[in-house]
C-alpha cells in the first residue's frame, strides 16, 4: 500500500496535517471497529484504516527523525564554531582599549586600579 491510498483510504487530502489524519482514523475506527459491525466487509475495511494510518504515521515520524538529525548536525557544527573563534580570536588578541566609559565620567584613559 502506497501513501497514496493512504490518504484515500481515510477520506483526507495530501497536504492534511497530523491533526487531520487523526481525526479521520478516529471517526473512521469507530465507524468500521468490529465490536460495532460485524459484517466482514467492514472488519476488513477497518483493517485497512488502521493499516493506513500507520503508514501514514511512519512517514511523518521519518520526516521528523531527519529534521532532528538536521538540528543536531547544525547545533554540532555551530559550536565548533564558537569554540574555535573563541579559542583563537577572542582571548588570544584582545583589545580592551575599545571599551568606554559609558557613564560619561570624567576619568583619564590610562586609569589603572588603586592610583
Amino acid at each position: 500500500m502506497n501513501t497514496t491510498d493512504c490518504y484515500q483510504i481515510l477520506g483526507v487530502q495530501k497536504d492534511a496535517s497530523q491533526k487531520e489524519i487523526k481525526s479521520a482514523y478516529r471517526r473512521l475506527s469507530l465507524k468500521y471497529h468490529p465490536d460495532r459491525n460485524k459484517d466482514q466487509k467492514d472488519s476488513e475495511k477497518f483493517k485497512q484504516i488502521i493499516e493506513a494510518y500507520q503508514i501514514l504515521r511512519l512517514e511523518e515520524k521519518k520526516k521528523n527523525k531527519r529534521s532532528e538529525i538536521d538540528i543536531a548536525y547544525t547545533y554540532t557544527e555551530f559550536w565548533k564554531q564558537y569554540d574555535k573563534k573563541v579559542n583563537e580570536e577572542q582571548f588570544n588578541r584582545a583589545n580592551f582599549a575599545e571599551f568606554r566609559n559609558p557613564f560619561g565620567a570624567n576619568v583619564p584613559e590610562t586609569y589603572s586600579h588603586n592610583q
